[in-house]
């Protein structure tokens, strides 16, 4: 791991080397392109693999917020946190595109949005409005089909 100037030893073991980064979108959370072996001729290999990688992504980006890879400093976190984000768009652009076509991506794809937007349920089927309801009553369902159940109202 490569020292900053000015930054600690420790910090330096804390916190990888933002050049890093700035590489291909998927080494920024440490994974391959390619799907593990087990999934690679699954029907939804694309989709489970590209969603975990941004899954990956944005749990590297949380961890900037608090425990031991937590960055303090505002500026510097936004500074780790923006190619990471960045790549993280690139893949909405092919997470939107594939579609799911078994249980298995559909429920990853769920997974990934309840992950991702973890506000989203119990507000949802408490709303005035019908669509935010049955949306909500649709994702807590799908949240309970992925294993990821929220607790909702």
């Amino acid at each position: 791991m490569q020292q900053h100037i000015g930054q600690s030893d420790a910090r330096a073991k804390r916190n990888p080397s933002r050049r890093t980064l700035f590489g291909l979108p998927l080494a920024l959370a440490g994974l391959s392109a390619a799907p593990p072996a087990a999934l690679a001729a699954h029907p939804d290999a694309e989709l489970i693999a590209t969603l975990l990688t941004f899954d990956a992504m944005e749990r590297r980006v949380l961890a900037t917020y608090d425990g031991p890879d937590a960055i303090e400093d505002e500026d510097e976190r936004q500074a780790f946190v923006r190619p990471i984000v960045a790549a993280q768009k690139l893949l909405m652009d092919k997470i939107c595109a594939l579609r799911a076509t078994t249980m298995e991506g559909l429920l990853t794809r769920v997974r990934t949005v309840l992950f991702e937007d973890q506000d989203i349920m119990p507000d949802s089927i408490a709303s005035t409005y019908v669509n935010e309801r049955l949306l909500g009553s649709l994702l807590r369902d799908l949240s309970v089909l992925a294993g990821v159940a929220v607790s909702s109202t």
